[in-house]
């Protein structure tokens, strides 16, 4: 069975607010965390096929934090598309997956498109959970 990760990036800084939004940092509590989930996937052992990147700086960052987590044949993609896109457009992409995927993104698309497949509905939380 395809299976999909939707990951939302860690902590971003607004430090700085003549930055870009997508020009936007990891703070430092979004490192740690990052380094965390990193732990945490390292102990899971997931099957990934690829990795589908927002281009913004926080989800490239958060990936690099991971990125040690996943075998080196894992492709790695930069999409555009899914930088501040609405939720329909990253169903339409997730519909198209031929192999086990992580997205890494942003809320509120990817909260909403969760919304879209299950008939229950996770609310838009601003604290990170970690799983044990």
């Amino acid at each position: 069975m395809l299976q999909v990760y939707l990951l939302r990036h860690a902590k971003s800084s607004w430090d700085n607010l003549e930055l870009d939004d997508i020009d936007r940092p990891l703070n430092k509590r979004g490192m740690r965390n990052a380094k965390q989930f990193s732990k945490i996937l390292d102990k899971r052992k997931f099957q990934i096929g690829q990795i589908i990147c927002s281009p913004s700086k926080r989800t490239t960052s958060t990936y690099g934090i991971i990125s040690n987590s996943f075998d080196r044949s894992v492709k790695f993609t930069i999409d555009n598309d899914i930088y501040e896109c609405s939720p329909n457009i990253l169903v339409r992409k997730i519909k198209k997956l031929k192999k086990n995927t992580l997205i890494i993104g942003h809320n509120p698309s990817l909260i909403e498109s969760i919304n879209i497949f299950y008939v229950i509905r996770i609310l838009n939380i601003f604290q990170p959970v970690l799983l044990p």
